[in-house]
């Protein structure tokens, strides 16, 4: 029981900090420039887009305060070679609008609370949103799935002057930053202003992925379903990770094989079983540096237990863009019936490398 409380409060404490962990800042070389034209180099707190679509957070150095600025109190800010913003009055108000082409026609992308949202802007014409909705529509008790085709429309009306775009225009029923780039791109070309364009950075809806394999030491505990047993633990390891929304978070899944002893009900015989571990573990990272802390909470899908309640932490080492080596341990704990996210019991540590390789998509 006392072990049971201990673990109980450390998944407290854990979650208060993994909370917390959210509003550290991440200061970036960058630029900003005043509403009077003057540019500033400095360092900018980087966050996911939500964020940095509503304020700029910069400070000359590491030594002085940092400000926060509104949308309208600065014309723009960028980081050094990074993403790019600038402060644009839009329907719902003032907003720092990210920049992700700029042509003979300007794309730039933020992110609300409730959706994503695109904007284009032409000379001679407006800054004007993309609408998007879709959803399900009951008429006569029968349900139907909609799509909105209002940014069709829209599209049409501002590369009217490029009549044989409309096929690609009309197939754009689903709007999103990579089909959205490619036409503006397409559309600069065919009007002649290729040379002029300029394709900004962008890693909004890029999902990277860490590959590979793990290999681990499993202590388990005497429980109500198991005896006292050290076993190994092989499978296969991957995470999942958005930088555009949150550099910092991931979730971490896989599979993995291992044993434990068991006592069988009818004859009191004591047996090996094998035990199959999926985790979905939603983990945060520390984003700077060669070695990178992390610790996160989750849950375990089991073969034996059906669910289990998983807290983790550990540490990622860079090899290079490319490979990387962790060492983490998980503890899973058997949770309450009533409470699920409560634990009952202790049930196994888990010591456990990994060797991964990233890709994105």
């Amino acid at each position: 029981m006392k072990l049971i409380r201990i673990l109980v409060l450390t998944g407290i404490l854990l979650a208060v900090t993994f909370s917390f962990s959210f509003a550290q800042s991440d200061f970036r070389k960058g630029f900003i420039v005043t509403s009077e034209g003057d540019t500033l180099s400095g360092l900018i707190d980087y966050r996911g887009d939500l964020l940095m679509g509503d304020q700029c957070t910069f400070r000359v150095s590491e030594e002085e305060d940092p400000k926060v600025y509104a949308p309208g109190e600065l014309r723009e800010y960028f980081f050094d070679g990074g993403k790019h913003f600038v402060s644009r009055k839009v329907k719902r108000g003032e907003r720092f609008l990210q920049i992700l082409f700029k042509g003979a026609i300007d794309l730039y992308y933020t992110r609300y609370i409730d959706k994503s949202t695109f904007f284009i802007d032409k000379s001679g014409l407006s800054l004007i949103e993309l609408p998007y909705e879709e959803g399900i529509i009951e008429i006569e008790q029968n349900r139907y799935e909609f799509k909105s085709t209002k940014h069709i429309a829209i599209l049409y009306h501002y590369m009217s002057d490029a009549p044989s775009m409309e096929k690609e225009i009309k197939e754009l029923t689903t709007p999103t930053d990579a089909d959205l780039l490619n036409l503006v791109k397409k559309y600069s070309e065919t009007v002649g202003n290729a040379r002029e364009s300029v394709e900004f950075a962008n890693n909004r809806t890029k999902f990277v992925f860490d590959a590979g394999v793990i290999t681990g030491l499993v202590i388990t505990n005497n429980t109500s379903g198991t005896l006292a047993t050290k076993s190994l633990q092989q499978g296969i390891y991957l995470q999942i990770w958005v930088p555009g929304s949150n550099e910092k978070l991931f979730v971490r899944t896989g599979i993995s094989k291992g044993w434990v002893k068991a006592e069988n009900y009818f004859n009191n015989a004591v047996s090996a079983v094998d035990i199959y571990r999926i985790p979905v573990i939603f983990q945060y990272q520390y984003p700077k540096g060669r070695v990178r802390p992390r610790f996160g909470y989750g849950f375990t899908l089991s073969s034996y237990f059906v669910c289990l309640n998983t807290f983790t932490a550990g540490v990622d080492v860079k090899i290079n863009n490319n490979f990387t080596v962790s060492l983490f341990g998980d503890a899973d704990l058997i949770p309450n019936e009533k409470i699920f996210v409560l634990p009952k019991e202790y049930l196994s540590t888990s010591i456990i490398g990994s060797l991964t390789y990233r890709f994105s998509l």
